[in-house]
C-alpha cells in the first residue's frame, strides 16, 4: 500500500470542530540508520508531514517543519528537518538559537525544540518526547489531558536519538523501541492520535501540525493521525 498524503486542513470557525490532519506511516522494508542524516532508503518510502501552522493565529509558520515517520518490528523512526533562518551563517546570528539542555530530562521545552506527543486514547495514556538541537531529549509520561502539569519525567522512552545543525536547519533522527509502549508495536491499520510541534525560542515562533490555540501546545484544540500502513513505496 503506497503511502498516502497529508489530508489538508480547513478554516476553522466558531461552528466547525477542530481539523485533524493524517498521515500513514509506512512499513520500513530496511531499517534507517540513526546517524541524523535521513538519507537512508526507508525514507523515500515515507510521508512528509508539513504545513506547520502557528499558535492560535493558525498561519502558516515562517520557517518550515518536515516530519517523517516509519517503522519496522523493533522500532518507530522519526526524521525531521526544521528549518531555521538564525542558522544561516551569513546573518551571523546563530547564537540566537537556543540550546541550553544538555543532559537528558532537562529543560528541554525552553530551548529551540520539536515535540512530539503520542496519545494512547483506548488506554488514556500519552507519551512525550521532545528534542533540541543538540539533540538532548526529555520524555515523560501522562494519562488523560494532563499533558503539562501531569508529566512524569521517570518515564524513559530508551530512543536513540542523533541531532545535527546545518547552515540554515537542523536535523534529528530516531528510533523508540516498541518495548517503551504498552501494547508494544501496533497492527496494520491501527491508529495514534499525536501532536507535533515546533518552538522556535530564538524567534518566539510556536507552530505544530495538529490545531493549537493559544492556551499553548500542550493543551491542543485536536491532534493529528497517524496510520499505521503495510510496505511503503517511492511516490
Amino acid at each position: 500500500m503506497p503511502a498516502i498524503l497529508v489530508l489538508a486542513g480547513v478554516a476553522m470557525t466558531h461552528a466547525t470542530p477542530p481539523r485533524q490532519p493524517m498521515a500513514q506511516i509506512a512499513l520500513a522494508q530496511e531499517a534507517p540508520k540513526v546517524d541524523g542524516r535521513g538519507d537512508d532508503p526507508a525514507w523515500l518510502h515515507t510521508v512528509a508531514i508539513q504545513d506547520f501552522q502557528t499558535l492560535g493565529a493558525h498561519a502558516p509558520a515562517e520557517a518550515s517543519t518536515t516530519v517523517r515517520f516509519a517503522y519496522d518490528a523493533r522500532y518507530l523512526y522519526l526524521f525531521a528537518r526544521c528549518e531555521e533562518p538564525l542558522l544561516k551563517v551569513a546573518m551571523q546570528r546563530t547564537h540566537e538559537v537556543r540550546m541550553a539542555a544538555r543532559e537528558q530530562d532537562a529543560n528541554v521545552f525552553n530551548d529551540d525544540s520539536l515535540l512530539i506527543i503520542f496519545r494512547l486514547p483506548e488506554r488514556d495514556e500519552n507519551y512525550e518526547l521532545a528534542v533540541n538541537p543538540l539533540g538532548t531529549v526529555a520524555d515523560a509520561r501522562s494519562t488523560g489531558n494532563s499533558l503539562w502539569t501531569g508529566r512524569d519525567f521517570a518515564w524513559n522512552s530508551g530512543a536513540k536519538v542523533i541531532a545535527t545543525i546545518h547552515d540554515g536547519y537542523w536535523e534529528v533522527e530516531m528510533a523508540i523501541p516498541w518495548s517503551s509502549f504498552p501494547g508494544g508495536m501496533p497492527s496494520v491499520g491501527d491508529t495514534w492520535e499525536v501532536v507535533l510541534a515546533r518552538v522556535a525560542r530564538g524567534r518566539e515562533e510556536f507552530s505544530s501540525w495538529n490545531p493549537s490555540g493559544m492556551a499553548g501546545l500542550h493543551t491542543p484544540e485536536g491532534c493529528g493521525k497517524l496510520v499505521f500502513g503495510e510496505i511503503g513505496r517511492a511516490h
